[in-house]
């Protein structure tokens, strides 16, 4: 068997609702993906009027081509909740989202 081919099998159970996967809706479209929570983190840096502030961040990892490739910057609408992307990176079919939501 290929490499790329075990990869596809790998992605396959990675994101297996029964493993490793959830249903989630970004945008209106449901995907299946695995998310990295409880990333919350004060802010440390900016302005005195910055002190307090939390940044919540998630990371979503789904397979590429459920959803249109977002931009950093751009604001996603992830199972009811605003969230900016902060970063984005795919490698072999796999879409990794940064994502991120401020708080007081």
């Amino acid at each position: 068997m290929a490499l790329r081919d075990q990869l596809a099998r790998d992605r396959a159970v990675f994101l297996n609702p029964t493993e490793f996967g959830e249903a989630v809706v970004i945008d209106g479209v449901p995907v299946t993906a695995v998310r990295d929570d409880d990333l919350t983190i004060q802010r440390t840096q900016g302005p005195p009027q910055a002190e307090g502030l939390f940044a919540e961040r998630t990371i979503l990892h789904l397979a590429a081509g459920q959803i249109p490739r977002p931009v950093e910057g751009q604001r996603l609408l992830v199972d009811g909740r605003r969230w900016y992307v902060r970063q984005v990176s795919e490698t072999e079919g796999m879409l990794e989202l940064t994502l991120e939501q401020h708080e007081a």
